[in-house]
C-alpha cells in the first residue's frame, strides 16, 4: 500500500534544500511550540525548545526515513518531547542546587 500524503519537501530538505526545510518549519512550528508550551507552561521555554527542535531536526534530517506528513509529525513530536523533558530535568536540577 502506497502512502497517500507523500510530501516532496522531505526529499528536497534531505537533499540540503534549506528553503524546503524552512517551509516544513513554517508548517509545523505551531504544533511543536504548543507541545512544548503544554509541557513547560512557559512561553520562553517553549520558544527556546522550538528552536532546538528544528535545529536538531535539520542536523538529523538524513536519519529521518519517512516521506509522509504523519511520519514527520511523529518524528518532530518525539524530538520536541525529548527536548522538553531535558529542559524540565535541567530546571529541576538547577532548582535543587539553588535550594
Amino acid at each position: 500500500m502506497e502512502p497517500t500524503d507523500v510530501n516532496p519537501l522531505f526529499a528536497q530538505a534531505r537533499a540540503g534544500d534549506l528553503g524546503a526545510f524552512e517551509r516544513l518549519v513554517e508548517q509545523h512550528r505551531d504544533r511543536v511550540y504548543g507541545l512544548a508550551l503544554r509541557m513547560t507552561r512557559s512561553e520562553a521555554d517553549a520558544a527556546k525548545i522550538s528552536q532546538e527542535v528544528f535545529l536538531s531536526a535539520w542536523r538529523n534530517l538524513a536519519g529521518f526515513k519517512g516521506d509522509t506528513t504523519a511520519a514527520f509529525v511523529a518524528w518532530l513530536n518525539r524530538i520536541a518531547a525529548n527536548q522538553t523533558l531535558m529542559r524540565l530535568r535541567h530546571r529541576r536540577v538547577v532548582r535543587q542546587v539553588e535550594e
